[in-house]
Protein backbone atom coordinates (compact mmCIF):
# COMPACT_ATOMS: atom_id res chain seq x y z
CA UNK A 1 0.00 0.00 0.00
CA UNK A 2 2.83 2.42 0.94
CA UNK A 3 4.78 1.61 -2.22
CA UNK A 4 1.68 2.21 -4.39
CA UNK A 5 1.05 5.57 -2.68
CA UNK A 6 4.65 6.71 -3.26
CA UNK A 7 4.40 5.73 -6.93
CA UNK A 8 1.13 7.64 -7.27
CA UNK A 9 2.66 10.74 -5.68
CA UNK A 10 5.67 10.56 -8.00
CA UNK A 11 3.48 10.30 -11.10
CA UNK A 12 1.17 13.09 -9.94
CA UNK A 13 4.13 15.36 -9.15
CA UNK A 14 5.62 14.86 -12.62
CA UNK A 15 2.27 15.57 -14.26
CA UNK A 16 1.88 18.65 -12.07
CA UNK A 17 5.23 19.96 -13.36
CA UNK A 18 3.89 19.73 -16.92
CA UNK A 19 0.66 21.47 -15.94
CA UNK A 20 2.20 24.34 -14.01
CA UNK A 21 4.63 25.21 -16.80
CA UNK A 22 1.69 25.43 -19.22
CA UNK A 23 -0.39 27.88 -17.25
CA UNK A 24 -1.43 31.01 -19.12
CA UNK A 25 -2.15 32.90 -15.88
CA UNK A 26 -1.39 32.61 -12.18
CA UNK A 27 -1.33 29.00 -11.00
CA UNK A 28 -2.90 28.00 -7.69
CA UNK A 29 -2.42 24.41 -6.55
CA UNK A 30 -5.45 23.10 -4.68
CA UNK A 31 -4.64 20.06 -2.54
CA UNK A 32 -7.90 18.28 -1.73
CA UNK A 33 -8.00 15.91 1.21
CA UNK A 34 -10.75 13.98 2.91
CA UNK A 35 -11.76 16.86 5.18
CA UNK A 36 -9.37 19.70 4.33
CA UNK A 37 -8.20 21.85 1.45
CA UNK A 38 -4.94 23.75 1.01
CA UNK A 39 -4.27 26.52 -1.55
CA UNK A 40 -0.71 27.26 -2.67
CA UNK A 41 -0.34 30.19 -2.94
CA UNK A 42 -3.30 31.53 -1.01
CA UNK A 43 -3.02 34.97 -2.67
CA UNK A 44 -3.23 35.72 -6.41
CA UNK A 45 -3.66 38.81 -8.60
CA UNK A 46 -6.97 39.37 -10.39
CA UNK A 47 -7.14 38.00 -13.91
CA UNK A 48 -6.68 34.49 -15.26
CA UNK A 49 -6.15 31.99 -12.46
CA UNK A 50 -5.38 28.36 -13.31
CA UNK A 51 -6.40 26.06 -10.47
CA UNK A 52 -4.62 22.71 -10.46
CA UNK A 53 -6.90 20.47 -8.40
CA UNK A 54 -5.05 17.51 -6.93
CA UNK A 55 -7.10 14.93 -5.03
CA UNK A 56 -5.14 13.32 -2.20
CA UNK A 57 -8.30 12.01 -0.54
CA UNK A 58 -10.28 8.83 -1.02
CA UNK A 59 -13.44 10.27 -2.64
CA UNK A 60 -14.14 11.99 -5.96
CA UNK A 61 -14.65 15.76 -5.72
CA UNK A 62 -15.41 18.92 -7.65
CA UNK A 63 -14.44 22.50 -6.78
CA UNK A 64 -16.45 25.69 -7.25
CA UNK A 65 -14.99 29.19 -7.64
CA UNK A 66 -17.08 32.30 -8.38
CA UNK A 67 -20.08 30.15 -9.28
CA UNK A 68 -18.12 27.98 -11.72
CA UNK A 69 -17.64 24.26 -11.05
CA UNK A 70 -14.68 22.18 -12.12
CA UNK A 71 -14.71 18.74 -13.74
CA UNK A 72 -14.70 15.85 -11.26
CA UNK A 73 -11.25 14.91 -9.96
CA UNK A 74 -10.95 11.32 -8.83
CA UNK A 75 -8.68 10.12 -5.98
CA UNK A 76 -5.02 10.22 -6.95
CA UNK A 77 -5.69 12.32 -10.04
CA UNK A 78 -5.78 16.01 -10.94
CA UNK A 79 -7.57 18.37 -13.29
CA UNK A 80 -6.94 21.91 -14.49
CA UNK A 81 -9.67 24.49 -13.92
CA UNK A 82 -9.23 28.01 -15.30
CA UNK A 83 -11.23 30.93 -13.94
CA UNK A 84 -11.01 34.65 -14.73
CA UNK A 85 -11.61 36.80 -11.64
CA UNK A 86 -12.05 40.44 -12.55
CA UNK A 87 -11.88 42.08 -9.12
CA UNK A 88 -10.04 41.56 -5.88
CA UNK A 89 -11.41 40.32 -2.60
CA UNK A 90 -11.70 37.16 -0.50
CA UNK A 91 -12.95 34.46 -2.87
CA UNK A 92 -14.23 31.19 -1.38
CA UNK A 93 -13.08 27.95 -3.00
CA UNK A 94 -15.55 25.21 -2.11
CA UNK A 95 -15.15 21.52 -2.78
CA UNK A 96 -18.02 19.07 -2.62
CA UNK A 97 -18.19 15.37 -3.27
CA UNK A 98 -19.22 14.05 -6.64
CA UNK A 99 -22.77 12.68 -6.77
CA UNK A 100 -23.08 9.62 -4.54
CA UNK A 101 -19.56 9.93 -3.10
CA UNK A 102 -20.67 10.95 0.40
CA UNK A 103 -17.79 13.45 0.69
CA UNK A 104 -18.44 16.44 2.96
CA UNK A 105 -18.05 20.00 1.67
CA UNK A 106 -14.79 21.76 2.50
CA UNK A 107 -13.86 25.40 1.92
CA UNK A 108 -10.75 27.57 1.69
CA UNK A 109 -10.31 31.26 0.87
CA UNK A 110 -8.25 32.72 -1.95
CA UNK A 111 -7.25 36.36 -1.50
CA UNK A 112 -7.42 38.09 -4.88
CA UNK A 113 -5.62 41.42 -5.24
CA UNK A 114 -6.04 44.26 -7.73
CA UNK A 115 -8.44 44.17 -10.66
CA UNK A 116 -8.50 42.98 -14.26
CA UNK A 117 -10.23 44.21 -17.40
CA UNK A 118 -12.51 41.16 -17.58
CA UNK A 119 -16.04 41.57 -16.25
CA UNK A 120 -17.14 37.97 -15.80
CA UNK A 121 -15.70 34.77 -14.42
CA UNK A 122 -15.19 31.97 -16.89
CA UNK A 123 -13.97 28.42 -16.80
CA UNK A 124 -13.26 25.54 -19.15
CA UNK A 125 -14.28 21.95 -18.63
CA UNK A 126 -13.41 18.87 -20.65
CA UNK A 127 -16.71 16.99 -20.50
CA UNK A 128 -17.78 16.11 -24.03
CA UNK A 129 -15.03 18.24 -25.56
CA UNK A 130 -14.34 17.40 -29.20
CA UNK A 131 -11.75 18.98 -31.45
CA UNK A 132 -10.63 17.74 -34.85
CA UNK A 133 -7.60 18.51 -36.97
CA UNK A 134 -6.26 17.70 -40.40
CA UNK A 135 -3.58 15.05 -40.69
CA UNK A 136 -0.93 17.48 -41.89
CA UNK A 137 -0.12 21.12 -41.23
CA UNK A 138 1.91 23.91 -42.73
CA UNK A 139 5.45 24.75 -41.72
CA UNK A 140 4.32 27.77 -39.68
CA UNK A 141 1.85 25.70 -37.63
CA UNK A 142 4.47 23.02 -37.00
CA UNK A 143 7.03 25.63 -35.92
CA UNK A 144 4.50 27.20 -33.57
CA UNK A 145 3.63 23.74 -32.24
CA UNK A 146 7.29 23.05 -31.53
CA UNK A 147 7.42 26.21 -29.43
CA UNK A 148 4.25 25.18 -27.56
CA UNK A 149 5.71 21.70 -26.89
CA UNK A 150 8.82 23.26 -25.34
CA UNK A 151 7.04 26.02 -23.40
CA UNK A 152 4.42 23.66 -22.01
CA UNK A 153 7.06 21.25 -20.75
CA UNK A 154 5.72 18.22 -22.64
CA UNK A 155 9.23 16.76 -22.70
CA UNK A 156 9.13 16.36 -18.92
CA UNK A 157 6.53 13.63 -19.39
CA UNK A 158 7.09 12.19 -22.88
CA UNK A 159 9.90 10.72 -24.96
CA UNK A 160 10.23 12.29 -28.42
CA UNK A 161 13.61 12.30 -30.13
CA UNK A 162 12.90 15.28 -32.40
CA UNK A 163 12.42 17.50 -29.36
CA UNK A 164 15.23 15.93 -27.30
CA UNK A 165 12.55 14.86 -24.83
CA UNK A 166 13.20 11.96 -22.46
CA UNK A 167 10.31 12.05 -19.97
CA UNK A 168 9.29 8.84 -18.24
CA UNK A 169 5.69 9.54 -17.15
CA UNK A 170 3.65 9.58 -20.36
CA UNK A 171 3.76 7.34 -23.45
CA UNK A 172 6.81 7.24 -25.72
CA UNK A 173 5.54 9.29 -28.65
CA UNK A 174 8.18 7.92 -31.03
CA UNK A 175 6.93 4.37 -30.62
CA UNK A 176 3.23 5.21 -30.11
CA UNK A 177 3.07 7.38 -33.26
CA UNK A 178 -0.40 8.80 -32.51
CA UNK A 179 -2.64 10.30 -35.17
CA UNK A 180 -3.34 14.03 -35.15
CA UNK A 181 -6.91 13.42 -34.01
CA UNK A 182 -5.68 11.27 -31.12
CA UNK A 183 -3.15 13.90 -30.05
CA UNK A 184 -5.79 16.64 -30.17
CA UNK A 185 -8.13 14.47 -28.12
CA UNK A 186 -5.54 13.76 -25.42
CA UNK A 187 -4.31 17.36 -25.18
CA UNK A 188 -7.89 18.65 -25.06
CA UNK A 189 -9.54 16.14 -22.73
CA UNK A 190 -6.61 14.44 -21.00
CA UNK A 191 -6.50 10.80 -19.99
CA UNK A 192 -4.60 8.49 -17.67
CA UNK A 193 -2.03 10.59 -15.80
CA UNK A 194 -2.30 13.43 -18.32
CA UNK A 195 -4.47 16.39 -17.43
CA UNK A 196 -6.57 18.41 -19.87
CA UNK A 197 -5.01 21.50 -21.41
CA UNK A 198 -8.34 22.95 -22.54
CA UNK A 199 -8.44 26.48 -21.16
CA UNK A 200 -4.67 26.44 -20.61
CA UNK A 201 -3.75 26.33 -24.30
CA UNK A 202 -5.84 27.98 -26.98
CA UNK A 203 -7.54 25.90 -29.65
CA UNK A 204 -4.92 27.07 -32.14
CA UNK A 205 -2.08 26.07 -29.81
CA UNK A 206 -3.61 22.61 -29.33
CA UNK A 207 -3.89 22.21 -33.10
CA UNK A 208 -0.32 23.42 -33.66
CA UNK A 209 1.30 21.20 -31.02
CA UNK A 210 -0.68 18.23 -32.35
CA UNK A 211 0.57 18.89 -35.87
CA UNK A 212 4.13 19.19 -34.55
CA UNK A 213 4.02 15.92 -32.62
CA UNK A 214 2.50 14.12 -35.61
CA UNK A 215 5.12 15.54 -37.97
CA UNK A 216 7.98 14.73 -35.57
CA UNK A 217 6.89 11.12 -35.05
CA UNK A 218 5.90 10.29 -38.64
CA UNK A 219 8.85 11.78 -40.51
Amino acid sequence: MTRRLLTLIAVSTAALTCASSASAGTTVIVMLGTSSMQLTPSTAPAGDIVFTLRNAGMLSRTATVAGKTSPTVRPGQQVIFKVTLATGGSIPVTSTGAAGSGAKAITATLKVTGSASATTATTSTVTGATTTAATSGGAAAIADGKAVFAKTGCGACHIMAAAGASGAVGPNLDTRKPSVDKIVQMVTAGGGTMQSYLGVLTTTQIQDVSQYVYSATHG
